[in-house]
């Protein structure tokens, strides 16, 4: 995404104020992965500086961290000893080749708050090329940020994203995003969700807060470059909420800020940073501060606030 390589971006707010991901969602992906996958070299695409390269080192030997952004990279976390290695590189899903991905040198491919971005016309033969037999592809979304302690006070953040900033987000993207992915087409024709019984293979997946998770029911849209022959269409599922204690909950991140935190975060969004570019002289009466301001009744005592944010997961195998 182009704001995110621009100089005047803020690549240190960025790494310290974006949401990270629970332990139990690579455990899912894991799960999901070892059937049959291999644990060798896993892809990390639209890296950013690294919060999920750095996690899957724990897992894999070899992680290959690719984002179209040089700023991105340059940032990149470096893993803990002991760790397996981390090699940053610029590079885009559309074509992993001139980023110095070999064809079939790949186990699990991982696009976190990214996929979005895709030309997926050129994305999906490249994923497909890069993959092992029986490789996976697992895409991770979050939507816009909520309140769950206040959820009154949600539809401020509603109306300051798709009023305030709404004409300066990059469409599609982030479209794809607020659906967590369901509009995002497999590389394989895959018979809606709604006509099928629960996957017995999401009913084995761990969910992420000790339920069982559900499989997203939705009419998948129509594949944009089908390969039925390189695809596993049965493996193809779609995730978001889990059974727990008898009832659907969905999946959210969650965290805990105080004020400068969430005033950070907010300003770490592209959409955000493209309004001030263009608005330079809006700075004394600040969106941000306007909003963190009418916020103010879900803080508590100590000054924090909990955020929230709908998570979704899309993955799908190489034949093996």
């Amino acid at each position: 995404m182009a704001t995110f390589a621009k100089a005047t971006f803020d690549v240190a707010s960025y790494l310290a104020r974006r949401p990270t991901y629970p332990d139990a969602l690579y455990d899912l992906i894991y799960a999901y992965h070892a059937r049959p996958g291999g644990w060798a070299h896993v892809l990390d695409l639209g890296c950013g500086p690294g919060f999920v390269a750095v996690a899957l080192s724990h897992r894999f030997a070899r992680v290959t961290a690719l984002d179209p952004a040089r700023r991105m990279v340059d940032a990149g976390l470096r893993p803990a000893r002991g760790a397996g290695e981390v090699e940053y590189r610029v590079g885009a899903a559309e074509d992993l080749r001139a980023a110095g991905v070999e064809d079939g040198s790949v186990d699990l491919i991982v696009a976190a708050q990214a996929a979005h971005w895709f030309d997926y016309a050129r994305a999906w033969p490249s994923l497909l090329r890069a993959l092992r037999p029986g490789g996976t592809v697992a895409f991770i979304a979050y939507a816009e940020m909520c309140l769950p302690t206040h959820p009154v006070l949600d539809a401020l953040i509603t109306a300051y994203s798709a009023g305030t900033l709404g004409a300066y987000w990059s469409q599609p993207g982030r479209g794809h995003t607020e659906r967590l992915l369901d509009d995002v087409a497999f590389p394989v024709a895959v018979p809606d969700a709604a006509d099928l019984p629960e996957l017995k293979l999401a009913l084995a997946l761990p969910g992420l807060e000790g339920g069982v998770p559900v499989r997203t029911r939705v009419r998948e849209p129509v594949p944009v470059c089908p390969d039925d022959a390189g695809w596993d269409a049965a493996s193809a599922v779609r995730l978001k909420a889990e059974v727990r204690a008898g009832k659907t909950t969905p999946w959210l991140l969650r965290k805990t800020m105080d004020r400068p935190a969430l005033d950070g975060y907010l300003r770490t969004w592209s959409a955000f940073h493209a309004y001030a570019e263009e608005h330079p002289e809006r700075r004394g009466a600040d969106v941000v501060d306007r909003l963190v301001d009418a916020l103010a009744p879900a803080f508590d005592d100590a000054g924090t606030i909990d955020v929230a944010w709908p998570l979704g997961v899309m993955m799908i195998k190489k034949r093996a």
